[in-house]
Order: structure tokens, then C-alpha cells, then sequence
């Protein structure tokens, strides 16, 4: 079983509280425009779409 991130260099996106995955938000990111992200993961045969 492979595992494979589809990751998106051009994509631009503001960073939100809801958009991270931890219970800290202990991060200087939130509101900041970011450049790249994960808009596909293939884990166990199972596609999920992130973004």
C-alpha cells in the first residue's frame, strides 16, 4: 500500500484557528497568507481531498 501526498507550490491561502489540527494555537501564522499546501492524500487506497 503506497501513500502519496499531491501538494500544491502555487497555492495561496490564510491560515485560520479551524485550519489547524492541534489543541494549542500557539502559532504567529494565524491570519498570515501562505504559499503551498496539500490539496490531496492517498493513505491505505483511500483518497482524501484536503483543499
Amino acid at each position: 500500500k503506497a501513500n502519496l501526498t499531491v501538494f500544491d507550490t502555487e497555492k495561496e491561502w490564510i491560515l485560520t484557528e479551524s485550519d489547524l489540527r492541534s489543541k494549542s494555537v500557539n502559532t504567529p501564522f494565524i491570519g498570515k497568507k501562505m504559499k503551498g499546501r496539500a490539496v490531496a492524500v492517498i493513505n491505505n487506497n483511500k483518497l482524501t481531498r484536503v483543499a
